[in-house]
């Protein structure tokens, strides 16, 4: 495996060209497959810093499908609301000590789940 420092050194020019496109913004999206193979997009942020490329991600995720619907409380425009029906809530974070990244996540049916991963 490579590290960015390995880019760097093997093609400075280039590893340059690529950092200041990912500087432009803070905000990046992080695309992977699930086990099952569906897709999941996660919120990030990246940085550069001492020969690495570092991910930050968001501590929290909700995933579900956007359905339309009129909200009760707000009978006026905006007509268009979308509510979201859940099919998951993840929580993840680092342990305390920092030892494992635990990840908590509640499904329909199946309920609250925790992970730790070393």
């Amino acid at each position: 495996m490579s590290q960015w420092r390995d880019v760097l050194a093997a093609e400075p020019g280039f590893a340059s060209r690529v950092q200041r496109i990912f500087d432009q913004r803070k905000h990046k999206t992080l695309a992977t497959l699930r086990a099952d193979g569906s897709p999941r997009i996660s919120g990030i942020e990246a940085e550069f810093a001492g020969g690495d490329l570092w991910l930050g991600m968001m501590p929290y995720k909700v995933s579900g499908r956007a359905v339309r619907a009129q909200r009760p409380d707000r009978p006026t425009p905006p007509a268009t609301w979308l509510r979201i029906d859940i099919d998951e809530v993840v929580l993840t974070y680092v342990s305390d000590p920092p030892a494992s990244l635990v990840i908590e996540s509640w499904h329909p049916g199946r309920g609250l789940e925790r992970k730790e991963r070393t």
